[in-house]
């Protein structure tokens, strides 16, 4: 365990508990500053027009830009200086079609979507400027006689896990994401977990039934109006898991606490990262100003809750190709987040800004994408150059 001169009683139970935990005490203003210089916008185009919002982007080793319109279930292809390549897919439940793209994944010049209302896995390939349909896979878990142990629980408490998320393992695998997010009012929400299965796609089953398992509690508030009742979740300001993957390594926390757990490709824990950050008070204003936008009945949402008194440690969590972790956490202004990257011994390694409304999706290392919106509520890529 590594540790500062401040006393382990400051550190929570819980931590002190874990094996190979590094624990680390410098403030946010240590950390150098790096700049994120806007380099390269990814939009609409004579030949490309966004007909919703983006929901997933992703980059691959060329440096071309992925960026995936929901309401249409294409994939719109960029190359690195902004023009328009192809587009691929398109809304069906055909060979390379889509009814819900859940996510992406480029690797070695192949394109794999993940369709989690069809539970499919497309493939599609590069070949010299256009890009070829190549393959499909079934990962309907009902064809298969073995089931994973999370499915017993799930139909138990009346759950529905579907495909939420994909990774690509150094084997060329997939790693599956599993929720059920559908939560109704009167839903059982304690418990829930996110579960990932290890797919193969030589032999066209599923290997390993049960990888990994997150807490997904389903923080929601329940509003309600004259009888109807709406249910919200994914409130940035409630606790909940946040996962990373990359090259056979997995990051979870659960954001409580500035606590990072680091496990292997197969699940097994290998080590942690703690920071004792000071805490971020929230302020009611401050989260009603955030969601400014979203109309009278969240703002009525919004004051009806018990609110925590602090926000959580950190917001979301990404690995970049050089296994470097990056943290989000509130600023001083709750309207920018301080990104934190940590060196491979869990040290502050840097420091950069963004505004809190900005959604990073895919960092290189010295750039970092994003997808933004502009004045008219257009929704556009944009990559950064990461400096200092």
């Amino acid at each position: 365990m590594a540790c500062s001169s401040e006393t382990e009683k400051t550190i929570p139970e819980h931590v002190n508990e874990l094996e190979n935990v590094s624990i680390h005490h410098a403030g946010p203003e240590e950390a150098g500053v790096l700049t994120l210089e806007p380099e390269m916008d990814f939009g609409e185009t004579d030949e490309v027009l966004f007909t919703g919002w983006i929901n997933d982007a992703t980059v691959d080793e060329q440096g071309r830009v992925y960026l995936v319109d929901f309401r249409s279930q294409k994939i719109h292809a960029f190359a690195p200086d902004g023009s328009w390549l192809t587009s691929i897919g398109q809304e069906g439940r055909g060979p390379g079609e889509f009814e819900t793209i859940t996510a992406i994944q480029v690797e070695n010049g192949r394109v794999h979507v993940l369709d989690g209302r069809h539970l499919k896995i497309a493939v599609f390939e590069w070949q010299e400027d256009e890009v070829e349909h190549v393959d499909e896979f079934n990962i309907d878990m009902g064809q298969f006689n073995r089931q994973p142990g999370w499915v017993e629980k799930a139909n138990e408490q009346g759950w529905h896990p579907r495909p939420s998320g994909m990774d690509l393992d150094p084997d060329g695998r997939y790693l599956i994401r599993f929720t059920d997010r559908s939560v109704p009012v009167n839903a059982v929400l304690e418990g829930r977990t996110t579960n990932v299965t290890r797919y193969d796609p030589d032999s066209r089953s599923f290997t390993d039934l049960d990888v990994m398992a997150f807490d997904w509690t389903g923080q929601v508030i329940v509003h309600e109006v004259e009888g109807a009742m709406s249910v919200y979740f994914g409130l940035g300001y409630k606790r909940d898991s946040r996962i990373a993957y990359r090259g056979g390594q997995w990051v979870y926390g659960w954001n409580e606490d500035f606590l990072l757990r680091i496990h292997d490709d197969d699940g097994q824990y290998i080590r942690a990262v703690y920071h004792s950050m000071p805490e971020k008070p929230l302020v009611e204003a401050d989260l009603l100003q955030l969601n400014a936008d979203r109309g009278s009945q969240f703002e009525e949402m919004i004051r009806n809750d018990e609110l925590p008194e602090t926000w959580p440690a950190f917001q979301d969590v990404f690995l970049d190709r050089q296994d470097r972790i990056w943290v989000s956490r509130i600023s001083e202004d709750p309207e920018i987040l301080d990104w934190f990257i940590l060196d491979g011994d869990g040290e502050l390694a840097g420091r950069a800004q963004l505004p809190s409304n900005v959604r990073v999706k895919y960092i290189s290392g010295n750039a970092l994408y994003t997808i933004e919106q502009d004045e008219d509520g257009l929704p556009f890529g944009r990559r950064y150059r990461v400096e200092g």
